[in-house]
């Protein structure tokens, strides 16, 4: 992949209320929603927050088990394996993502040193109507860690046919059939495709599978889908999770393929078939870089006042970047007559690895008056 170009966009929406504003941030690839809730200063009036489906946080691979174990230690996820009887849109579990899920759980108890291990089947957490084809999450709180393909994961089906306003797919790496109905995995950014492959004696000779990580923001939580083609793929998958600390993993996504090197007819290599690249950069609240910046309280807002926030950018590329910022889509539209947004970052070039300090100011004019509510987006864009 070229990448001597690549612009990252980080969407903020907003909503509040004037003067009282609180705001929540999410992030994905560059796309971040800031949720605000203002009041009156007198009336104290609250005004609840609005996100968008399609602004969410997904943390790099490479940062797990963060955030399914807390950088404190504490285990901070419930794996979801499959149901052994056909359930929903879904087949029964294969005996191979069981085996995986127990490789993943003993991962977990070694990295986290506090906190009681919780696991679930799929269909204990989530409702299908089969009059809609709607399957629905009961489970809104918790990180999951959802263990097996959509043919037998409810929640792994839920996740793999998430859609965007437009219709297009959310997650960059997705199971999806052909036209003959054969189940293949496709990599939304390179065009690649993954089918279980056969020797000329009919046998396996390689499965695939994906570890692939995303925010939900619908439910402010941690998705990790470890998932196979076949129940070989899923277990490939979960052992490469397994025993992370011994590969490189990295970006949203992974693709791992588990094949016969020697021709015997069994399958016996694994290797990363392809890695969806990392963002472009992250954000942080500290200069470490060991929390993403899960929200920003603006505390009080009055007329003439300004608040500051302080964030760290990482890049996260193999590439020098430079950094933009633009408001738009103001809404009422002259609520770009009363309030601003600005920044202290000065147009530096922010090497690969190298943090960056930036200062987010939120000014209200003196003058503001007939504005109750207002949305608008703030678009962050690097580029190198």
């Amino acid at each position: 992949m070229n990448t001597s170009f690549c612009p990252t966009i980080l969407w903020f929406r907003k909503k509040g209320r004037f003067e009282f504003r609180r705001f929540r941030i999410v992030f994905l690839l560059a796309l971040v929603t800031i949720s605000v809730v203002i009041f009156m200063s007198t009336m104290q009036i609250p005004v609840y927050s609005i996100t968008s489906q399609s602004a969410f946080d997904s943390p790099s691979l490479g940062d797990f088990p963060q955030p399914f174990v807390t950088s404190n230690g504490a285990l901070n996820c419930t794996i979801v394996v499959a149901s052994s009887s056909g359930h929903g849109p879904c087949g029964a579990a294969h005996t191979m993502d069981v085996l995986g899920a127990i490789l993943i759980g003993e991962r977990l108890g070694l990295d986290a040193n506090s906190g009681v291990p919780a696991s679930t089947m799929d269909d204990y957490i989530s409702s299908y109507d089969y009059a809609t084809g709607r399957l629905t999450l009961t489970d809104v709180s918790n990180n999951l860690i959802s263990v097996g393909g959509p043919g037998v994961n409810e929640v792994t089906w839920y996740y793999n046919n998430l859609r965007n306003e437009s219709g297009g797919r959310v997650l960059p790496v997705y199971f999806d059939k052909d036209a003959g109905g054969v189940d293949y995995i496709h990599v939304a950014p390179t065009g690649n495709s993954y089918y279980v492959e056969y020797d000329d004696l009919g046998r396996v000779k390689a499965d695939y599978g994906v570890i692939e990580t995303y925010f939900d923001v619908q439910y402010g939580r941690h998705a990790l889908t470890v998932a196979g083609l076949g129940g070989t793929g899923t277990w490939a998958a979960s052992k490469v999770l397994s025993t992370h600390g011994d590969w490189s993993l990295a970006g949203e996504a992974v693709v791992i393929k588990y094949h016969d090197s020697d021709g015997d007819g069994y399958l016996d290599t694994i290797t990363i078939a392809e890695t969806v690249p990392p963002k472009l950069f992250g954000v942080y609240e500290d200069p470490e870089c060991s929390s993403r910046v899960p929200s920003v309280d603006w505390g009080v807002l009055e007329p003439g006042s300004t608040k500051n926030v302080i964030v760290y950018i990482r890049n996260e590329g193999t590439t020098a970047i430079t950094l933009s910022l633009n408001a738009t889509n103001w809404n009422p539209p002259n609520a770009s007559d009363y309030m601003t947004l600005d920044w202290d970052y000065a147009g530096q070039v922010i090497n690969p690895g190298e943090v960056v300090q930036v200062t987010l100011t939120l000014s209200v004019s003196p003058s503001i008056e007939g504005i109750t509510s207002f949305i608008f987006d703030i678009v962050v864009t690097g580029s190198g």
